[in-house]
């Protein structure tokens, strides 16, 4: 139910939760850095929403409402939800949580439902037009059994409570922004600047100090790591031009990981650059041009010994969009990277090309199609894509090795409340006799999926 009275939004049954900057409270998905330079590092409050995702972990399961009076956003909520996890049987403690959804085998069966998460809280918000905000949330999480350290969210215990406090403030060009999350051990926090020096012309910074001990359970603060809110520490600058020959995006961020991570054995930093160039040849083609250098500290093995070195990996990429106005859009993309690490005497280079066409039928039908060619020399070269998906599904696929790839998927809406979506899949790698590892191993060169899904929207 929404806008009915003092009632801003009710939900029964799952939603998540988006306020201020994120780091005590978002959905599992947040933008993290890209293309655009500036928007990603600045959120927006979008309270309580329903989950219609089909990822099937980190949302909540009950009722949730917001009530406006005036200027004052007042919300509360409450969640009580089985989750899939593994348990150790000898100290009963919640080893990891299950993120998949999967109940095919006999090990996959025992995680369902086998732990209890409650859920419950609320936030008071408070904004003037467009010119000052500030708001405050509360929750409480509960698990029926202690998390063991090392599982999903590397804390332990089975309370957990947080208090967060975020602002935003607008004055003249400038926009300062940020949130303080306080765990009852540590604060998490990070403060902004965004600079409007015109319409063609915008400047964001953003410090993040995200600490060890801060324990992250449905945050997705911005950062280096997606949405991992601890044990990070970062320094960003973005800017954004537009001129009259094209749209220039380029960040510099340098970040470090004071402690060690489940990548890293020591404590590591890196610094990353991004330069991103989008160009209209005339009105219907338009050409991007992008450049990423990362040099980031890795853990490699060298003469048997466990060593901290640096990697440097740079990709260029380079796409073409032909577009008609509601009907037809292709894309081409051609992106090369090269990884290095000297010490341990890596030089790899990796390699993708694809072709995708999207057309738009009768305006209840939609069509994507997509081939994909890849070589890269290991995983460590892979290139990854994002694909057209079901509804609420947001595949970054990594292409490695030698393969072809292609889907097609198509949408059809017959009625406002009704939306069908199906996708055929496959990939196709010639040197190899299996593909992938464990229950998802599959015995051949080849991996063919469909998936089928309908969203009903009331």
């Amino acid at each position: 139910m929404k806008d009915q009275g003092f009632i801003n939004n009710l939900i029964i049954g799952d939603y998540t939760i988006e306020l201020g900057q994120g780091l005590a409270l978002w959905g599992p998905f947040g933008f993290s850095k890209g293309a655009d330079a500036v928007f990603p590092v600045k959120k927006s409050s979008r309270f309580i929403r329903p989950y219609t995702s089909a990822a099937e972990y980190n949302f909540f399961r009950g009722a949730a409402s917001t009530f406006q009076f005036g200027g004052f956003r007042l919300s509360g909520f409450y969640s009580n939800h089985f989750i899939d996890a593994s348990i150790n049987e000898a100290t009963n403690e919640i080893i990891s949580i299950s993120q998949t959804g999967f109940h095919r085998t006999t090990t996959e069966i025992a995680k369902k439902n086998s732990a209890q998460q409650i859920f419950y809280g609320g936030s008071l918000d408070y904004r003037t037009a467009n010119v000052f905000n500030i708001g405050a949330v509360y929750y409480k999480v509960k698990f029926d059994k202690p998390l063991e350290y090392g599982s999903l969210y590397d804390v332990t215990g089975d309370n957990f409570n947080y208090l967060s406090v975020y602002y935003n403030l607008n004055y003249y060009k400038f926009s300062l922004f940020g949130e303080a999350s306080y765990d009852l051990t540590s604060v998490a926090s990070l403060n902004g600047l965004q600079f409007a020096a015109s319409d063609n012309l915008i400047f964001t910074t953003a410090i993040r100090s995200y600490p060890r001990n801060y324990k992250n359970l449905f945050g997705f603060g911005f950062g280096e790591r997606s949405g991992k809110t601890n044990n990070e520490v970062g320094f960003y600058s973005g800017v954004k031009l537009r001129t009259k020959i094209g749209i220039l995006n380029l960040y510099y961020d340098i970040f470090k990981f004071p402690f060690k991570t489940n990548e890293n054995s020591l404590s590591s930093e890196g610094d990353e650059l991004l330069i991103d160039f989008l160009t209209n040849l005339n009105h219907n083609f338009e050409i991007k041009l992008r450049y990423k250098y990362e040099n980031k500290e890795i853990t490699e093995i060298i003469d048997n010994e466990s060593m901290i070195v640096r990697r440097l990996k740079q990709t260029a990429r380079t796409e073409l969009i032909y577009e008609t106005e509601n009907f037809i859009r292709l894309k081409t993309r051609i992106e090369y990277n090269n990884f290095l690490v000297r010490l341990a005497d890596k030089n790899e280079n990796g390699l993708l090309i694809f072709q995708e066409a999207r057309l738009l039928l009768l305006k209840k039908l939609a069509v994507y199609g997509r081939i994909i060619f890849f070589h890269t020399d290991s995983f460590n070269s892979a290139v990854y894509e994002f694909e057209n998906d079901l509804i609420g599904v947001m595949p970054n696929l990594a292409m490695y090795g030698k393969g072809i790839r292609w889907y097609f998927l198509i949408r059809y809406k017959p009625i406002n409340l009704i939306t069908i979506s199906a996708k055929y899949s496959e990939t196709y790698k010639p040197d190899e006799t299996s593909l992938s590892s464990g229950d998802n191993e599959i015995i051949g060169n080849l991996d063919n999926r469909f998936s089928l899904q309908i969203d009903i929207t009331f």
